[in-house]
C-alpha cells in the first residue's frame, strides 16, 4: 500500500492505493491528486511517501516490496490563490427525525453560502442546493430514518468557491421502538410484560405467540399501559412476545422477541412431582441403552389415590450439555422400581 502526505500543509491523500496481482513482480502507479485550496501552501512544500505491506516479517525494510529507486517522480502543479476560498470544518453538529445543525468555518470574510445536499451517495451537482446567509445552519424537512450528505460552497459575490464535503448523517426514526423487553410475574395463565418505551409514547401495539411463532402472524393487541398483564394463556408452554410503539401518525418497527415460559399446572385425574431432591440427576458413561441402567438415577415419588391404578406418565426435562460434551451424546429413560 502507498499514501502521499504532506507535513508542511498537514494534508493527505483521502485513502492508500494498493498493488494487485498474487505474484511477485513490479506494480506501475500513476494518480493526481489534489490538495486542498487555500491551504497556504508556497514556498517549499514537503511530500512524503508513505509505503506499506501486509506480508513479510516485520517494521520496515526492502526484502519483500519497496518502491523502486529512481521511479518516484512528483508532478507539482500551481497556480494564483484563489479569489474565493472554500469553507473547511463542514461537520453535522446534531440531528433529530426531521432536521440537522449543520457548522463550517468560512474559508474568508464571506458571510453567503451555497449548501447542495441528498440522499446518501447522490452525485454532486444533483442534489437539492440552498442559498443561505446563516453558519451554523439548520436544515430542515428531512425524511426520518434517511442518510444524507450535505456540501458547501463560498459565495464572495464575484466569485464562488469549489464545493467541499460531502458531510454524512443520518436522521433518526420519527417513532423509534421500544427497547429493554422483559416478563415477571409469571402465572400458569398470565404474565406482566415490560419495556422501555422509545420516546413519549404512551401506546403499543403487544404481538404474542408460541415460541418460534413467524412475527406477524400472533395474536396482537392494543396496549396502553406499561408493563401489561398478558393473560388467558396456557400453563407450561413457552411464548415470544414483541412489542411495537404506536406514535400516533406513526408506528415504530417491532422490537424483539422476549421469550418466555408459563409456570406448570398439574390437570386434573393427575398427580404431579417436580423437581430432584439432591439437585441435578448426573448422567452414567456406562448406561447407553435400555437394555441397562444407570448407578445414579434422579427419584420422584407419587402417590396414586386408593382405589386407583397409575395409567399412564407424562414427562418434560431439560438436559445440558457442556464441558465439550454434544446434546447428541444423551441418553435418558424412566424406570419404576
Amino acid at each position: 500500500v502507498s499514501w502521499l502526505w504532506s507535513p508542511t500543509i498537514g494534508l493527505g491523500e483521502s485513502a492508500v492505493s494498493t498493488g494487485a496481482g498474487n505474484i511477485a513482480g513490479t506494480f506501475s502507479y500513476s494518480r493526481t491528486t489534489n490538495f486542498a485550496y487555500g491551504a497556504g501552501a508556497t514556498d517549499t512544500v514537503v511530500i512524503e511517501m508513505h509505503a506499506g505491506r501486509t506480508w513479510g516479517g516485520s517494521g520496515c525494510g526492502t526484502n519483500y516490496n519497496k518502491v523502486d529507486d529512481g521511479t518516484w517522480n512528483i508532478v507539482a502543479y500551481y497556480g494564483a490563490p484563489p479569489t474565493c476560498n472554500p469553507p473547511s470544518a463542514l461537520s453535522v453538529d446534531s440531528v433529530n427525525a426531521s432536521e440537522a445543525w449543520l457548522s463550517w468555518t468560512a474559508g474568508g470574510t464571506e458571510s453567503a453560502w451555497n449548501l447542495e445536499y441528498g440522499p446518501t451517495g447522490f452525485t454532486q451537482g444533483s442534489g437539492t442546493t440552498l442559498a443561505i446567509t446563516t453558519n451554523p445552519y439548520s436544515l430542515t424537512g428531512l425524511t426520518a430514518a434517511t442518510g444524507y450528505d450535505v456540501y458547501i460552497q463560498a459565495d464572495c459575490g464575484t466569485d464562488s468557491s469549489i464545493m467541499v464535503g460531502p458531510a454524512s448523517f443520518a436522521t433518526a426514526l420519527q417513532c423509534p421502538p421500544p427497547t429493554s423487553l422483559t416478563s415477571s410475574n409469571i402465572t400458569t395463565n398470565s404474565a406482566d410484560l415490560g419495556w422501555t418505551a422509545g420516546g413519549t409514547e404512551t401506546a403499543w401495539n403487544l404481538e404474542y405467540g408460541p415460541a418460534g411463532f413467524a412475527q406477524g402472524s400472533g395474536t396482537v393487541v392494543a396496549v396502553t399501559t406499561n408493563p401489561y398483564t398478558l393473560t388467558g394463556l396456557t400453563s407450561s408452554i413457552g411464548y415470544d412476545y414483541y412489542i411495537q410503539a404506536d406514535c400516533g401518525t406513526d408506528q415504530s418497527p417491532y422490537a424483539g422477541p422476549s421469550s418466555f415460559t408459563t409456570a406448570f399446572q398439574c390437570p386434573p385425574n393427575a398427580i404431579c412431582a417436580t423437581g430432584n431432591p439432591t439437585g441435578d440427576i448426573p448422567t452414567d458413561y456406562g448406561f447407553t441403552s435400555a437394555t441397562g441402567s444407570s448407578t445414579c438415577p434422579g427419584t420422584l415419588d407419587v402417590i396414586i389415590p386408593a382405589g386407583n391404578i397409575i395409567d399412564s406418565v407424562q414427562v418434560s426435562y431439560e438436559m445440558t450439555a457442556a464441558g465439550g460434551a454434544y446434546m447428541s451424546e444423551q441418553r435418558s429413560m424412566l424406570y419404576s422400581p
